[in-house]
């Protein structure tokens, strides 16, 4: 596959971004804004067992960070809080699949930074099942 079948898949992300809007009963919740270019993005996570078993962001951006958080709440899904703490650079450009500027990496990272802000952050409430 070449750039711009990745480059479609991001801009569809951004027209019609996965797991979007408000989770009922999230346990973890953070928001980031990136200052420079205007980026808001907010990640709400439910986490039962160290596994992160639902999640929703919402916010507005350009399309590197909207889509970016898109597809990085996907990929989240069913992972370990460990698993995603360790996260990097790296592996959001592996996520992404396409070049990005320099100019653009805080757009790229703005997702991954706000997820791990929001395992970092003491829970909102704990859940009894």
């Amino acid at each position: 596959m070449d750039s711009e079948v990745y480059t479609e898949n991001l801009l569809d992300h951004y027209k019609n971004p996965r797991n979007y809007g408000n989770l009922d009963k999230a346990n973890y919740k953070s928001s980031e804004a990136n200052l420079v270019c205007g980026d808001v993005i907010e990640f709400q996570l439910k986490v039962k067992d160290n596994i992160i078993t639902d999640v929703k962001f919402k916010g507005d951006g350009c399309a590197i960070s909207k889509g970016c958080a898109s597809m990085l709440s996907e990929k989240i899904k069913n992972m370990s809080i460990n698993d995603v703490k360790k996260m990097t650079e790296k592996d959001i450009f592996s996520i992404l699949k396409i070049e990005i500027s320099e100019a653009r990496i805080k757009c790229a990272m703005l997702p991954l930074i706000v997820i791990k802000k929001a395992l970092d952050s003491p829970k909102l409430f704990i859940t009894i099942d």
